[in-house]
């Protein structure tokens, strides 16, 4: 996992350059112009989708996983609280792992952190980090937010 910042005048030498050269799209582009949906960079090796949503409790609902993408977690207005399981072992099941969506719902049994996004913060979890998005801080917000999600064969393809 990597916590970030997309003003910060150093990004580029504090993360690894596949996550900045796949952050391009973002650097080109104001991410406050965009309607929400999807926006295709490179077919389904990379992509941004952007979207409007609800915070939730994040007792409501569980962590998430991915096998073959990363996802770049953007906070473009608002702020969100997220959570994420140090361990990538160490955790139940929730649903089957669904590989047309490459997605699992888990629950982790131990290593869990917290951390908070403000706009232009974003934070990277790579395949099976599982982490816990969207969540409301101390109430119910609208939040509007972009994931950028990068396919495995991108990334080492950017090595």
């Amino acid at each position: 996992m990597i916590l970030g910042n997309l003003n910060d005048i150093n990004l580029k030498n504090d993360i690894p350059e596949q996550i900045w050269n796949a952050l391009k799209f973002v650097r080109d582009n104001d991410l406050n112009k965009l309607d929400d949906g999807r926006y295709n960079i490179d077919g389904d090796n990379l992509f941004i989708n952007v979207m409007t949503v609800d915070s939730v409790s994040k007792d409501s609902k569980s962590c998430e996983l991915h096998r073959n993408y990363a996802d770049i977690q953007i906070l473009i207005e608002g702020e969100e609280l997220m959570e994420y399981a140090t361990s990538r072992e160490e955790f139940l099941p929730v649903t089957e792992y669904d590989a047309t969506n490459d997605f699992q719902s888990i629950n982790p049994t131990g290593g869990v952190s917290t951390l908070i996004l403000k706009p232009n913060m974003f934070a990277v979890f790579y395949p099976n980090e599982p982490h816990k998005p969207t969540c409301f801080i101390n109430e119910i917000k609208t939040i509007r937010k972009a994931v950028l999600k990068v396919h495995t064969n991108f990334l080492q393809k950017l090595i």
